[in-house]
């Protein structure tokens, strides 16, 4: 007897919570009316210019960066460029696989630039997928330093003092 009151009981709240869900008692709340924006910024193209060839069907996470009157720029095949912000006058171009040909030819068939462009410190910093991080001048695009961390860089470099910071897929943090 217990069993079949127990059952009852479980087919009674169930209805009970089918029947609450398809209830229709919610009130619709009123739609407000659109107002008309009024623009107070109108953008415009000054210059535009385009750096290298594209990523093709990989996903890339290089972002130009503007400091210093420049906007810094870098391509996915490793080529690294500096254009005045005013003008678009291209200012120094820097192609990191005539610079580490001999470096990286037994490890790769070239550079490919992924962790970002960062500037800072009078530097402009360029790390990728080889764990290659070169420091260029901001100026002139000279190439001051370059170190090779243990890994794919995964981050743009992170500039403080006297460090520059990078993440690797190794899941290591160089510093």
């Amino acid at each position: 007897m217990k069993s079949w009151c127990k059952n009852l009981l479980a087919v009674g709240l169930s209805v009970a919570f089918l029947s609450a869900c398809s209830s229709s008692d919610v009130e619709e709340e009123p739609v407000s009316e659109l107002v008309e924006i009024q623009a107070t910024v109108f953008p415009e193209i000054i210059w535009d210019t385009n750096v290298g060839e594209g990523v093709g069907d990989y996903y890339s996470q290089l972002r130009p960066t503007v400091r210093y009157g420049k906007l810094f720029v870098a391509d996915r095949s490793g080529i690294v460029v500096a254009f005045d912000e005013a003008t678009g006058e291209e200012l120094w171009s820097q192609n990191f696989n005539d610079e580490f040909e001999q470096k990286l030819k037994t490890k790769t068939n070239g550079i490919r630039l992924a962790a970002g462009v960062t500037a800072a410190r009078k530097k402009v910093f360029v790390g990728g997928e080889t764990g290659l991080l070169v420091a260029l001048d901001e100026a002139t695009g000279e190439i001051l330093w370059s170190s090779q961390a243990n890994g794919e860089l995964l981050s743009a470099p992170t500039v403080a003092e006297d460090v520059v910071a990078v993440n690797t897929a190794k899941g290591a943090f160089e510093g």
